[in-house]
């Protein structure tokens, strides 16, 4: 939906309303966005501490890793383009997850798990299933791009925090590089075959 520009008028009009009245409005309108109010109850009601921020954030953090092993686990036999589109389900959990709680470190960690149990799980019965390269050349600039923008990520993060998800990162690199028809396309996106951080 557009967004409406006020006026000075119009933006007079609204500052000058009653306060019961402006609330009345203002609930409507936040009602009808259901993001703005996971982010309200988030900053608001569970995370009214930084301690608690922590808390609720690993909560909701938990939560989205559930979803992601749930997601990736339950196709056997999956193609690779259905497994892209599964991955694109995945992407939407985390982007809700991180848009209501602006858990970077999170969102770098739930996606370099989402992509080693992607592979894990997935590519060794997917090779053996689907050898022809039309089936796998989507899936292979999805899972590229994905992890370039995941280390462009990982790079803004303090290296402190690296230890977190370094190590599975560099296993998805390898298992990338090794694999004929993933190799391809991660060698024209220029993909590290290990990732040292910026």
């Amino acid at each position: 939906m557009a967004r409406t520009k006020l006026t000075a008028e119009q933006k007079a009009m609204l500052l000058a309303l009653p306060i019961k009245e402006k609330d009345k409005l203002l609930l409507r309108l936040i009602a009808k966005d259901p993001m703005l109010v996971e982010q309200l109850s988030f900053q608001h009601l569970e995370a009214a501490t930084p301690a608690a921020t922590a808390a609720a954030t690993d909560d909701r953090a938990a939560e989205v890793r559930e979803y992601i092993a749930a997601a990736l686990d339950k196709a056997y036999g999956i193609s690779p383009g259905e497994l892209m589109m599964q991955l694109r389900y995945v992407s939407g959990q985390i982007t809700k997850h991180v848009r209501v709680t602006k858990d970077k470190l999170g969102e770098v960690q739930l996606w370099v798990e989402a992509m080693y149990t992607a592979l894990d799980h997935h590519l060794r019965r997917m090779q053996k299933r689907y050898s022809s390269s039309d089936r796998w050349d989507k899936f292979a600039e999805y899972i590229v791009k994905r992890l370039v923008t995941v280390m462009n990520k990982a790079s803004k993060l303090h290296p402190d925090l690296w230890l977190e998800f370094q190590p599975q990162l560099n296993e998805v690199l390898i298992v990338i590089h090794d694999t004929p028809q993933l190799r391809g396309s991660a060698e024209r996106h220029g993909l590290p075959r290990r990732w040292e951080g910026a």
